[in-house]
């Protein structure tokens, strides 16, 4: 089957994958003070998504954390991150399982990968979505009410992965701290970054992240290894 040979080929780079997160992280910080720069210099839409980060979180504080709807929801989209992960890596899903205190859990074929079991703590899942819908509506008018979804549905994922981080202790530990500590910074923060990109300049801002990155990496990775024939990964 094909989930096993994805696998195997995941597992075996999961290390490798961690240590290029690494190099990684000093250029991605970087490419976000870059655009930071950017977002004090002409803050308009930033504003709108802060706001909608800042009223997320002020709802939780003050009254979805106390309420069964806040806390299934973020149970929900933890469980659908496996899910959409296990779907990429070619599992057939066959079901939930349920548990009293966790709640239902996805089933399918085959052990999985550490890529499906660490996906809920960088990959946010609810802002994605609302950003593939946001997406598909062609009027810039309304970008600044998008602006405010997408740092609504921001919060989320933030308020979401700090609270799982603190809970799932099990799980976290059976990928081991150290690869964790390794791989979720630079994850965390290239996807923060690329959502705050897209509030302050729409794609291009998103395109523009992503290319500073990869620049700033192709030129730190020529300044230690400049004998190398590593082609410049973005101009």
């Amino acid at each position: 089957m094909w989930y096993r040979l994805v696998d195997t080929w995941i597992e075996r780079l999961k290390w490798p994958i961690a240590a290029l997160a690494v190099a990684w992280l000093p250029f991605i910080v970087w490419a976000c003070l870059m655009l930071l720069v950017q977002v004090l210099s002409a803050p308009f839409g930033t504003i709108a998504f802060g706001a909608g980060l800042a009223l997320f979180v002020a709802g939780w504080k003050l009254y979805l954390r106390f309420q069964s709807i806040g806390l299934w929801l973020m149970r929900a989209e933890h469980e659908a991150t496996h899910l959409l992960f296990a779907v990429v890596t070619f599992h057939p899903i066959v079901g939930l399982s349920r548990e009293s205190r966790h709640g239902s859990h996805v089933r399918f074929l085959g052990s999985g990968n550490w890529l499906i079991q660490i996906s809920p703590y960088f990959f946010p899942t609810a802002a994605v979505v609302l950003w593939f819908f946001a997406a598909l509506i062609p009027f810039s008018s309304i970008f600044f009410l998008k602006s405010i979804v997408l740092g609504f549905a921001t919060g989320f994922h933030v308020v979401s992965t700090i609270r799982e981080i603190k809970r799932d202790q099990d799980e976290l530990r059976s990928l081991s701290w150290k690869f964790c500590w390794l791989f979720l910074p630079s994850a965390n923060l290239v996807l923060l970054g690329a959502m705050l990109a897209y509030s302050q300049n729409g794609w291009s801002g998103f395109y523009r992240f992503f290319s500073d990155t990869l620049h700033l990496f192709s030129v730190g990775w020529n300044l230690v290894f400049p004998t190398s024939n590593l082609p410049a990964i973005a101009q």
